[in-house]
């Protein structure tokens, strides 16, 4: 009998012989399964501390970093410039905010420097409506209420209290903007530089006035509202009410979404181009004589200049004159009256009926006057 092979089985497995050989001449070969995995067994001691290590090289400062990488200027300097880091990463924090803000949906909110095509400066309010600076419009009871724009924003007052006392202002939307509005959670916002008494807030649904708040400190506020789907109109007003109010504007901001982002005043020409939209001024200093366009004579005493605009109006406006005349051959004509004949885009077809026959055919230049007083306004604004 011979010994064969002996093999390790798995753990588990039975163990067995068999014979390689032969009846007479036996080879045996074995299969022994290994023994279950035992248990972790005790930790042993800490073995002894190692020798020391071969010290490292000697480490870089910043500036010899800097300076290996190409850095040419000396280690004060590169300090210095290292020291402004922290005001670096303010400047980069004040950008990324900035960037992350919701337009204004007002228009000619920037209190401190607004167009103001109409040249206001105060008046007093009455229960006629009339706009102040661009796109404002100012409405008053009684109780003596004013609205003037001071170097530090626009103000209303009131000298005293009573039913149907107050002084507001309010900007309208028109429909092809409100009605993206409808449903919609806004935020309004703005500062109040001087307060007396309490600034209400509302919006306009069509008909009626909701309030918004109430605002009764001064510095920046914030609110919240939701517009109704069935508003038939949109605006914004404030309002002051009680004895001896007085509130001065910063700045007002209306965005979509309940809370506000940061106030970043458009650009003065940005604010101005809107604001042609609903009212344009023409040539209100006398910088040069102003030139309405050039025609030819339709009939003896009509032709259809064309005006250029920089943007185009809302709707057709009404128009108000004073101050041009004809110009044909050399000779002056006056005029008789300026109308809208049609308006198309940044063109409108002006219709100016001369107080003087002439030829028909002829070319005439329509020009304003050397007095002065040569203005020209159309007036699309939002009255209702």
């Amino acid at each position: 009998i011979e010994v064969g092979s002996v093999t390790t089985g798995e753990a588990g497995s039975q163990a067995s012989v068999t014979n390689g050989g032969t009846e007479t001449a036996a080879i045996l070969n074995f299969v022994i399964p290994k023994g279950e995995k035992g248990e972790q067994g005790p930790r042993g001691d800490k073995g002894e501390t190692g020798e020391q290590g071969q010290a490292g090289n000697d480490g870089k400062s910043a500036y010899q970093a800097a300076a290996e990488a190409g850095y040419v200027g000396d280690e004060e300097s590169f300090n210095e410039a290292l020291s402004d880091v922290p005001n670096l990463l303010n400047e980069a924090k004040e950008y990324t905010d900035n960037v992350a803000y919701g337009p204004n949906l007002l228009i000619n909110s920037n209190f401190l420097a607004p167009v103001n095509q109409r040249g206001f400066s105060s008046a007093d309010l009455n229960s006629a409506k009339k706009y102040t600076i661009d796109r404002w419009c100012g409405l008053g009871g009684n109780g003596g209420p004013k609205c003037t724009l001071k170097n530090t924003g626009i103000n209303i007052s009131l000298v005293t209290f009573g039913n149907g006392n107050f002084a507001r202002i309010s900007q309208n939307f028109s429909k092809e903007n409100y009605t993206a509005f409808k449903g919609k959670t806004l935020a309004l916002s703005g500062r109040i530089v001087e307060l007396t008494g309490e600034l209400r807030l509302y919006y306009y649904n069509g008909s009626t006035y909701p309030l918004i708040d109430t605002i009764t400190a001064t510095g920046n506020f914030e609110v919240s509202f939701t517009v109704p789907e069935t508003i038939t109109g949109f605006g914004i007003m404030v309002q002051v009410t009680a004895a001896n109010a007085n509130c001065t504007l910063e700045y007002l901001k209306l965005e979509i979404g309940n809370k506000a982002t940061k106030y970043i005043p458009k650009k003065y020409e940005e604010e101005l181009l809107e604001c042609y939209r609903y009212f344009y001024k023409l040539n209100t200093t006398n910088t040069g004589i102003p030139s309405l366009g050039a025609a030819v004579m339709r009939t003896a005493t009509l032709c259809l200049p064309t005006l250029w605009l920089p943007t185009a109006m809302r709707a057709v406006p009404t128009i108000d004159y004073s101050g041009f005349q004809a110009l044909i051959d050399s000779s002056l004509v006056p005029i008789d009256s300026i109308a809208i004949q049609a308006c198309a885009g940044q063109n409108i077809s002006l219709r100016i009926t001369l107080s003087e026959n002439s030829t028909i055919g002829k070319a005439v230049l329509i020009q304003g006057t050397n007095s002065g007083e040569n203005n020209l306004t159309l007036d699309a604004e939002i009255y209702s």
